[in-house]
């Protein structure tokens, strides 16, 4: 009997620091979990933002931009209903042909319609 109550305190006192060590691997697991809980927590509200101007976007674009940009005789357009997007295609289609020094967004002219 004192045997195996010996055995079992010994048991016990071996498998405290085994316990506290899993108790704190467990604990910066928790760490890092909350972390990324408030990481895509943020990103969520970001794209939720986003999806919420893209609606607000849709819904006041009753026109058109056509943007062109003219380097060394040629005429690079770009057509959307945001006149920044359809800069950057202008801008776009004339750094495919040509340098980028001649294809500054600064060039570009834009009608609206």
């Amino acid at each position: 009997m004192k045997k195996a109550l010996i055995l079992s305190v010994t048991l016990l006192l071996l498998s405290a620091p085994s316990i506290a060590s899993n108790q704190d691997r467990n604990e910066n697991r928790i760490a890092k979990l909350e972390q990324q809980i408030m990481l895509l927590s943020k990103q969520v509200q970001w794209l939720q933002k986003q999806i919420e101007q893209e609606r607000e976007y849709q819904s006041n674009n009753n026109h058109m931009y056509q943007c062109q940009l003219a380097a060394f005789g040629n005429e690079y357009i770009g057509r959307s209903s945001s006149r920044g997007r359809a800069v950057t295609k202008a801008v776009e289609d004339c750094n495919e042909a040509q340098s980028a020094m001649f294809c500054r967004p600064e060039n570009v002219k834009c009608v609206k319609y």
